[in-house]
């Protein structure tokens, strides 16, 4: 994330929030692969789906208050 400086100071002014959401097909949160604050640049987040069963998921992108979505089928 590094949205502060070395020592644990002030905040980068260009920082912003970011979460990554997965929701199941009911609307339930199955996972949170992201949530803190990011500067710009690119990222990258992971999240496992071994517990998951095989079927169709949401991911839900929150950038400050910009929100994308996209589905996702699990298959096996």
């Amino acid at each position: 994330a590094a949205c502060a400086d070395a020592g644990g100071g002030a905040r980068n002014a260009s920082c912003l929030r970011v979460t990554i959401r997965v929701l199941d097909a009911l609307g339930r949160e199955v996972a949170r692969p992201a949530d803190g604050e990011y500067a710009p640049g690119t990222h990258t987040a992971e999240f496992s789906s071994h517990a998951l069963p095989c079927g169709w998921y949401t991911a839900l992108l929150r950038i400050g208050s910009r929100t994308v979505t996209r589905s996702i089928l699990l298959l096996r």
